[in-house]
């Protein structure tokens, strides 16, 4: 039913995402879910939300029924959203987790290419080290590859750049495959890829550090500067007597010190943990 909704090229462009989430559940049992949770949650919400209405706020029988199907109607509208944006988010997740100590894992890949090892060998020796678990994800799987099924060093790398959600992983492997083919060995390329990476790294480490200065400017100025401003306005209106939108001052200044500086601090952190998430 799922497929009928949506063009061919869209169901690839998924696929290929849900291929780099690393879900393990496979895809055309996680589009039939995409099918049946969201109107099973439209289902049970619609009862539910009526009852409460009807029942427990004695609201009216037809404003009830109008805003069960509609509310039922937007939760699962959001469920199905969800599961659909789902294998992106996980997918960028992973990506940022890999990029972030990639770099550690080449120079240690080229280290063990210089010394002659071969590509199985070397994938050995990079897990017994390896501490992050999106990178040894990705390692495992290739060399489950070659050494479970049997899929000789050129399949097996063909296979983990289209399984990775990272590009500059799926360009190590396919630039140690172009390398095998062409040169015979990866050595060379490794060894740019690492100047290359470290560059890159070294000017991300800038912008953030560009960009943590800005943001701090703005954290200033919207949890210590603004909060005192607003306070210092309302405190003289509620001397003067007057009303904002019909609400007392004072209560403006309780909902100023609760609401606005605990969220504008969280937005701030948030905002900056996925900044350094990319380091």
């Amino acid at each position: 039913m799922i497929k009928k909704l949506f063009t061919e090229n869209f169901l690839e462009d998924l696929r290929r995402t849900y291929i780099t989430s690393g879900i393990s559940m496979p895809f055309d049992e996680y589009i039939k879910l995409i099918s049946i949770i969201p109107i099973t949650t439209f289902s049970c919400f619609v009862p539910v939300i009526f009852i409460i209405h009807y029942v427990i706020l004695r609201a009216q029988l037809i404003p009830t029924l109008l805003i069960s199907i509609l509310l039922s109607a937007l939760i699962g509208a959001t469920t199905f959203a969800l599961l659909i944006y789902y294998p992106r988010i996980r997918s960028s997740s992973r990506r940022y987790g890999i990029e972030s100590t990639l770099v550690f894992t080449v120079s240690l890949i080229t280290t063990l290419s210089t010394i002659g090892m071969n590509l199985e060998r070397i994938i050995e020796t990079v897990l017994e080290v390896e501490d992050n678990k999106y990178i040894k994800e990705e390692l495992l799987l290739l060399l489950r590859d070659m050494k479970l099924l049997g899929l000789d060093a050129l399949t097996a790398l063909k296979n983990a750049s289209m399984r990775t959600p990272s590009k500059v992983m799926k360009d190590v492997f396919q630039g140690i495959r172009e390398s095998i083919i062409s040169i015979g060995s990866p050595v060379e390329f490794l060894r740019f890829m690492v100047t290359s990476m470290i560059e890159n790294r070294k000017k991300l480490l800038r912008e953030i550090t560009s960009g943590l200065s800005i943001l701090s400017e703005i954290y200033v100025t919207l949890t210590v500067i603004t909060p005192i401003a607003l306070v210092v306005m309302m405190i003289l209106m509620s001397v003067m007597g007057g009303t904002i939108f019909g609400i007392d001052p004072l209560s403006l200044i309780v909902l100023v010190t609760l609401l606005l500086v605990p969220i504008g601090s969280l937005a701030v952190l948030i905002i900056i943990d996925g900044w350094l998430s990319r380091v």
